[in-house]
């Protein structure tokens, strides 16, 4: 025998120390097991940010409908003060005006505060459902290991 087929049969009976083709499934569950627990975070902070721009959405629309919501009320303070009548008395309203703009005003900001505790609420809402099915999804998994 040459010296090169010497060499190359010893190649041939030499062994990996750890062949990552070769190894069973109990080699592989911490990675399989990490890699399930990186997949479920992401899919909660997915599910965590998608709930957020929701609740900021409707927030940022509540805050649109307020913004118009006073502008018409200045609007029509404005125009009663206009049409106030005469030039002597053009400064003051009369106090049923008053009253009625001073009612909308607080009819306004309950409608606006309840709109946001909804918006709240479903917010919570949705995080209760996420929270549901994630540990749903957990325990699933965890059967099926």
């Amino acid at each position: 025998m040459t010296a090169d087929s010497q060499s190359h049969g010893q190649k041939k009976d030499k062994v990996l120390p750890f062949n990552f083709l070769s190894q069973n499934e109990l080699a592989w569950w911490p990675y399989q097991s990490l890699s399930k627990s990186l997949l479920r975070t992401h899919r909660n902070t997915s599910a965590l940010l998608e709930i957020n721009r929701l609740l900021v959405d409707e927030m940022r629309d509540i805050a649109r409908r307020e913004q118009d919501f006073v502008l018409n009320l200045s609007e029509k303070i404005l125009n009663r003060r206009a049409d106030s009548g005469d030039g002597k008395r053009a400064n003051v309203l009369p106090p049923e005006a008053v009253d009625e703009i001073f009612e909308t005003a607080i009819n306004g900001i309950r409608q606006f505060g309840q709109a946001v505790a909804d918006a709240q609420v479903r917010s919570i809402e949705a995080f209760r459902q996420q929270a549901r099915e994630a540990e749903k999804a957990a325990s699933h998994s965890q059967a099926a290991e």
